[in-house]
């Protein structure tokens, strides 16, 4: 576990996805039983980059839906690397393309339960929100056919 970035080093992130919650259930006897899940956080890895700063591409190499709690993330994400690979955790949230990631959960884990694909879809549609309410606070034009530019 790195520091600071540096070349040759993996890149993970983690960002919570939705906080704890409980589900309704059918026991294995029949009767209605009530479970209760923690938070749930996205895990993402990016393979070592070689330029002078870790330029993250769009596509994450590997994502996970996790309950991991938060001071566990890194351990969890190291897991999933060979032995000896660094691992610098990414400390930012909007250079990463989180609505992507729950994508790709949501899209190609066939074990999520019915609270975990609400939770990523509400996820998903926050994250398109807060990225529109991004896009139109940090840019502008500032005449019609000059270039739209960050404010």
């Amino acid at each position: 576990m790195l520091a600071a970035w540096q070349p040759g080093a993996w890149t993970g992130a983690a960002r919570q996805v939705f906080d704890s919650t409980t589900e309704f259930i059918k026991s294995a006897d029949g009767n209605p039983s009530v479970e209760t899940y923690p938070p749930h956080r996205l895990l993402l890895l990016w393979p070592p980059q070689q330029q002078g700063a870790p330029l993250l591409g769009r596509w994450p190499q590997a994502v996970r839906l996790s309950a991991v709690p938060q001071d566990q993330a890194a351990e969890a994400l190291l897991a999933d690397l060979p032995g000896d690979a660094l691992l610098w955790l990414h400390p930012g949230t909007h250079d990463v393309d989180w609505a992507l990631a729950a994508e790709i959960v949501l899209h190609h884990e066939p074990a999520l339960r019915p609270f975990q694909i609400d939770g990523l879809r509400q996820f998903i549609d926050a994250e398109r929100a807060a990225s529109f309410a991004r896009l139109n606070a940090d840019y502008q034009q500032a005449a019609p056919g000059a270039a739209v530019l960050r404010r």
